[in-house]
């Protein structure tokens, strides 16, 4: 398998999100994390980039956050898909 075919494996098999779709953190991410209130509890972004890595299996999100500012924009690398939710589907989550 080519590295473009298995980028492209790990990108379907993601959450598939694509650029423009409004995301949020999930609420299994927040517990892990202890973030049960504050303003990342209630952060929502678009999706900008989707970036599969080719070790380990791994989807790197960019997310231009509401209300970020360019400069911590820059200094964010990404999130991992895994600890994203779109908006729309937070509702749908498991407790």
């Amino acid at each position: 398998m080519t590295p473009e075919q298995y980028a492209a494996r790990l990108l379907m098999e993601s959450e598939a999100f694509q650029p423009g779709d409004r995301v949020t953190y999930a609420r299994s991410f927040l517990r892990s994390t202890g973030m049960f209130t504050g303003r990342e509890a209630f952060r929502e972004g678009t999706v900008q980039l989707v970036k599969p890595l080719r070790q380990g299996g791994v989807v790197i999100v960019k997310v231009a956050w509401d209300g970020e500012s360019k400069e911590d924009a820059e200094l964010n690398p990404g999130t991992l898909s895994t600890n994203l939710v779109r908006v729309g589907e937070k509702h749908r989550e498991l407790m």
